[in-house]
């Protein structure tokens, strides 16, 4: 089993949970203007030209607005690094 959600197939994404397939990323200081934008708002839309709109927010704003119990239980995912597990 490849260590990446990148060999796409059977193996695109890094974590499956609450019925999606995620990919997950984390940047020591790399989506800096993202948490810029979205300080004091609950959510930020993103868009391109000519692509579709992205949605980004808290993880515990998602969960809640999913009604799923905010608990996150163990780090896991098929590459092992920085995704999480939700109960």
């Amino acid at each position: 089993m490849p260590f990446s959600g990148a060999a796409g197939g059977a193996f695109s994404g890094d974590v499956e949970a609450l019925g999606l397939r995620w990919e997950c990323k984390s940047r020591a200081d790399g989506f800096r203007q993202l948490y810029a934008w979205l300080d004091g708002a609950d959510a930020l839309a993103l868009k391109a030209d000519r692509r579709d709109w992205i949605v980004a927010l808290p993880l515990g704003r998602f969960l809640a607005l999913v009604g799923h119990d905010s608990g996150i239980v163990a780090a896991s995912s098929r590459s092992g690094a920085g995704a999480v597990k939700f109960r």
